[in-house]
């Protein structure tokens, strides 16, 4: 049966736990090379290894652990990829110095084949009815990973030299583990930078709006309110994408209205696996209108009430909207404009 986000936030906990548990052997398979730290005691009680262990366990536990509207707890786990390469590394060197990596070549194969037969029988949208068909492709890899290590201890995998027999159940384990990433990362990271044309940029930031911010930095104090007709990025969506912080960030002012997304006003309303925060409006509308009845309706009466109940003293424009007849303007760079409320 299929379940709605709201009905899997009600959801018991087992299915919970399942997925933390694909959530982790994914994460296994990216940084594989962290089962041969333990392969030397030296290196596991090294203070760098730990200190990037900690970091690692810090950012992995965050993720699974915590939970926020916009999905923000990924950041602790972002922060903590580099450590975690870094240590993966490590363990890489400490087991082909001291275990070699003479069979490992086979071992990728056969996670890389694994990975390849997997996505071939399941498709790569397969539809999801219950946990199972999401845990069934690493159930795979555990039990070829278990008969693995059992041929190995009994010494009847025929390409493993007899010398690398001692030791060889860890790189075996860490060689499949990579090699059942290896399908995704080559189709997912090298396949899109190197296939066809990139889609030109879109311009998040209009040009001459550096300036106008900085301008009107040097020539306001830091108790001035700025009124903008900018809350919008321009991505295209049907809902308006409310991350729109750069007025604010180049002013170095108080914005009456610019982007809500983050605002406490906004998370308090997004329920987790609900209704998303982008798809908020702001929280309050009549501040809102007065703002916008400004740029949209520019008249003598909506910039004196900007000016009496908000104490609004500068207006910035981006996209050429115009208030030179009720407003003074004071400087302007390509689409942007910076009016002085109230100076006539």
């Amino acid at each position: 049966m299929d379940l709605g986000p709201k009905q899997v936030a009600r959801a018991p906990m087992w299915p919970i736990a399942g997925l933390t548990a694909i959530h982790l052997v994914c994460l296994a398979c990216v940084w594989a090379g962290l089962l041969g730290v333990p392969a030397r005691r030296a290196v596991l009680r090294d203070p760098g290894m730990l200190l990037l262990l900690g970091i690692g366990a810090g950012g992995v536990g965050g993720v699974v652990l915590l939970g926020h509207p916009s999905a923000s707890q990924y950041y602790f786990l972002e922060g903590a990829r580099p450590y975690l390469s870094i240590a993966s590394v490590a363990g890489m060197a400490v087991l082909g110095r001291e275990r070699g990596f003479g069979a490992a070549k086979w071992w990728v194969a056969l996670g890389a084949g694994l990975a390849v037969a997997a996505r071939a029988l399941l498709g790569p949208d397969m539809p999801v009815h219950g946990l199972f068909p999401l845990v069934l492709p690493y159930l795979v890899l555990v039990v070829v990973a278990v008969v693995a290590v059992l041929a190995l201890r009994r010494g009847s995998v025929a390409f493993v030299p007899q010398r690398e027999r001692r030791g060889s159940v860890a790189v075996a384990a860490v060689a499949l583990l990579t090699g059942y990433a290896l399908p995704v990362t080559l189709t997912q990271g090298v396949g899109p930078s190197s296939h066809g044309a990139a889609a030109p940029p879109v311009r998040m930031v209009p040009e001459g709006a550096l300036e106008a911010g900085r301008w009107l930095r040097d020539h306001s104090s830091p108790d001035d309110v700025v009124a903008t007709n900018a809350h919008c990025r321009p991505v295209g969506w049907k809902v308006c994408d409310s991350r729109h912080f750069w007025v604010s960030a180049y002013s170095e002012r108080r914005v009456l209205v610019e982007g809500w997304a983050y605002a406490q006003s906004t998370m308090s309303r997004s329920e987790p696996f609900g209704t998303s925060y982008l798809a908020l409006p702001f929280a309050d509308q009549a501040r809102l209108a007065a703002n916008d009845a400004v740029f949209r309706q520019p008249s003598a009466e909506n910039v004196a009430r900007l000016v009496r109940e908000y104490g609004v003293k500068w207006a910035f424009t981006e996209n050429g909207a115009a208030l030179d007849s009720f407003a003074t303007l004071r400087f302007r760079s390509g689409q942007c404009s910076v009016y002085e409320l109230g100076a006539g």
